[in-house]
């Protein structure tokens, strides 16, 4: 069965990664937190994402299910802050996503841009996740547009798309946007430095 795994504290237990990710489950608390739901936990970019139902776990991992389960750490509930970051244990600083970013039945998943783990660098500043909101769709708003104008700019679609999966870059232009007075135009001339100093490197460089 499924739900027979061990309870292990948060503070001491470990979960078992399989890469960079990890299958765990909590033994009480809030009921969307509870022991009916799966998590898959990134190191990456330190979130833990909710299965939607059974049906979308079983779908995810397919015939690798069964060693799946037998690598499910059940922990108890974490604290979590007002950001949704875990606050001690194992998993402090990681990020509990809420049901809107869960892994549905057909695999889809709605894209996290960052997480409030990535945004360190908050210059002092309260948090502020509506500022962050903006920011985040004002940067891709913006790398979007960039990647249609590699006439006018120089700069490559490929390289700015190359920056877009870099997350600890677009987490750092999105929190400078959204608590350091970092403008569009700020975070332009900075992808112009990037790239030039990309196109500098020697072929050996490159490798």
């Amino acid at each position: 069965m499924i739900n027979d795994f061990p309870s292990i504290p948060v503070q001491s237990g470990t979960p078992y990664f399989m890469g960079k990710n990890a299958l765990v489950k909590f033994s009480g608390g809030e009921a969307a937190m509870g022991p009916e739901t799966f998590w898959l936990v990134d190191k990456d970019n330190k979130t833990l994402r909710p299965f939607e139902s059974q049906a979308a776990l079983e779908n995810a991992f397919g015939e690798g299910l069964e060693q799946a389960m037998q690598n499910v750490v059940t922990m108890t509930s974490p604290t979590v802050d007002d950001s949704g970051s875990i606050t001690e244990g194992v998993f402090r600083e990681y990020n509990i996503l809420d049901p809107d970013y869960s892994i549905k039945e057909d695999g889809s998943t709605k894209k996290l841009h960052f997480s409030s783990s990535q945004l360190k660098k908050r210059y002092g500043k309260p948090i502020d996740m509506n500022a962050e909101g903006l920011a985040s769709e004002a940067v891709d708003g913006f790398l979007s547009l960039l990647s249609q104008k590699e006439v006018e700019t120089g700069i490559t679609a490929h390289f700015v798309n190359q920056l877009k999966q870099d997350n600890s870059l677009m987490a750092f232009y999105i929190s400078a946007m959204a608590y350091g007075e970092y403008t569009l135009n700020d975070v332009f001339t900075d992808i112009s430095r990037r790239f030039k100093r990309e196109n500098k490197k020697t072929p050996e460089e490159m490798a």
